[in-house]
């Protein structure tokens, strides 16, 4: 159920993230790594609050959860944006295909270590 949930705020947040990719590519002429980068980080704050109330009803002090939160979105940033200046700069696929394939990296990425560590109480551990 906590991975339906999950995917359910992931979901609303990647069309955050995709909103901005899209605005900033095709309205301002940016690269895809910077749309996506700048997406991935609004989007963050959305997924945060909702992941800790919602998807794992979170008893962790919100200073400890956000430090990790931060942690864990900073190794997911840096995949989905190596991801997709890969597929992109590298390997010249269209960016949104780029961003669709290192989306769903960084989700199983994002799952494991939310459900796992993030939103755990230290009473959990």
């Amino acid at each position: 159920m906590k991975f339906i949930k999950f995917l359910g705020v992931g979901g609303a947040a990647t069309l955050i993230q995709y909103g901005i990719l899209i605005a900033l590519v095709e309205g301002v002429q940016a690269s895809a790594v910077v749309g996506s980068t700048i997406g991935y980080i609004v989007s963050g704050i959305f997924n945060y609050t909702l992941n800790y109330y919602f998807t794992f009803s979170s008893t962790a002090k919100h200073r400890m959860a956000a430090i990790r939160f931060v942690i864990v979105a900073i190794i997911g940033l840096a995949l989905n944006s190596s991801l997709v200046y890969l597929l992109t700069d590298v390997f010249s696929m269209f960016y949104i295909a780029a961003q669709v394939f290192a989306t769903g990296v960084v989700v199983i990425w994002n799952f494991v270590a939310h459900k796992n560590w993030t939103y755990h109480s230290i009473k959990d551990h």
